[in-house]
């Protein structure tokens, strides 16, 4: 499998550098690595669910774009969203 890295950088208002390396299978372009053990509740598919969301809580118990964003989410918790 060949694969991509994608390496982000962010530079906050103090100064602070964060970095995330992302990689993805060159063919299908999905992440490739493992996934905590335990999701959050807020990547469960009923949790705020996009209203065009065609997903079913049944056959997808977590949004498959949250739980892409697990890992990334919690470096940003203490800034503001103008930040």
């Amino acid at each position: 499998m060949t694969t991509i890295n994608i390496i982000y950088r962010c530079w906050l208002k103090d100064n602070d550098e964060t970095t995330f390396d992302i990689l993805l299978d060159s063919d299908s372009l999905r992440r490739v690595g493992p996934l905590p053990d335990e999701l959050p509740k807020w990547t469960e598919l009923d949790f705020k669910k996009c209203p065009n969301c065609s997903l079913a809580s049944a056959t997808h118990p977590h949004c498959p774009l949250a739980v892409e964003l697990v890992e990334i989410v919690p470096r940003f918790d203490r800034l503001l969203s103008h930040d």
